[in-house]
């Protein structure tokens, strides 16, 4: 994750945490797609921040979907 992938993380953590109804699924998707493109170090810096900043409800659907691709055939977990 560049420097401007986190700043807009950030963004869209602080929109989120005002009740931006459209932030939490931005984030879904751009973590989703660091998923997909293998970059699970990203992964992992932006579950951890959604963590630390309590946004608990948008870390679980991310988690759920995390394993639900890996029961597809593959990800970030590498049970498939």
């Amino acid at each position: 994750m560049d420097q401007e992938d986190r700043q807009l993380l950030h963004q869209l953590v602080v929109r989120a945490l005002d009740k931006d109804a459209v932030a939490p699924a931005a984030i879904e998707r751009m973590i989703l797609d660091a998923e997909r493109s293998g970059a699970v170090d990203d992964v992992v810096e932006a579950l951890e921040l959604l963590s630390i900043w309590g946004l608990s409800e948008v870390h679980g659907r991310i988690i759920a979907q995390l394993y639900e691709n890996d029961s597809l055939g593959g990800g970030v977990f590498g049970t498939a």
